[in-house]
């Protein structure tokens, strides 16, 4: 099957997850739509479907796989790590006759294991981060909160176009002077409101997921000072 990249950067099957937990690939299916719901409502997990239409296989980034990992079988991320180190490159095997090169190919061999602990300790910190991240979010995250409101905790992004850019990503509607969800973001990432005589929307627990994936994903109006650093601030709302 041929490899989805997403963003510009490359993925891992659910085929791959399942050969790599000891799972059937249905209940790894079943698993990332558990945890990752807004994520492919919000296309950032691709799919590949079967014959009938139905979804056969998700393909997840990098982080999305490490955050899958962690969370159902912890055990494997050493795997998980070394899966991306020889996903990143062909391996060929070497020569091991000539002895110059097997001294390099066991140097090599030594390097690949320490760089897939290095990479296994940082999917664990990125875990750990992203985990953080999502407490805050949630602690801060208050019932009615507006579109504009939960994105200024995100540095760098220009508030006054972020219902415009909302709107060219189909998940808004112009409504008269205000702003309501559209029909396939409505009670499920945005709530349509009403006040001070305009329509706008406010943020679901699953839109500010996909709020925080889209500012990762690069996909929020920018400001032209910003720093260049996704940065998560706290406020006190």
């Amino acid at each position: 099957m041929k490899m989805q990249v997403i963003n510009n950067k490359e993925t891992m099957t659910s085929t791959e997850l399942a050969a790599l937990l000891g799972y059937t690939k249905s209940k790894v299916n079943e698993k990332i739509r558990d945890m990752f719901a807004a994520e492919i409502d919000g296309s950032f997990i691709g799919s590949s479907l079967d014959s009938r239409g139905y979804v056969a296989e998700y393909h997840l980034p990098e982080v999305e796989s490490n955050m899958f990992v962690a969370r159902w079988d912890y055990t494997h991320l050493r795997k998980l790590a070394d899966f991306w180190v020889s996903k990143k490159g062909a391996y060929q095997l070497p020569d091991f006759t000539n002895p110059a090169i097997a001294a390099r190919a066991w140097a090599d061999e030594v390097e690949l294991k320490q760089l897939a602990e290095q990479k296994a300790e940082q999917a664990m910190i990125e875990v750990d981060r992203l985990q953080g991240v999502c407490q805050t979010m949630a602690a801060q995250f208050k019932v009615g909160m507006t579109t504009n409101k939960f994105c200024s905790q995100f540095n760098g992004v220009n508030i006054q176009q972020v219902n415009k850019t909302l709107v060219k990503l189909g998940k808004l509607r112009v409504d008269g002077s205000g702003y309501s969800a559209t029909s396939v973001a409505r009670d499920v990432l945005f709530k349509s409101e009403f006040g001070d005589y305009s329509p706008y929307a406010s943020v679901l627990p699953k839109g500010a997921k996909w709020l925080y994936r889209a500012y990762l994903a690069g996909k929020l109006p920018m400001k032209k000072s910003w720093d260049g650093a996704y940065v998560h601030l706290t406020f006190n709302f």
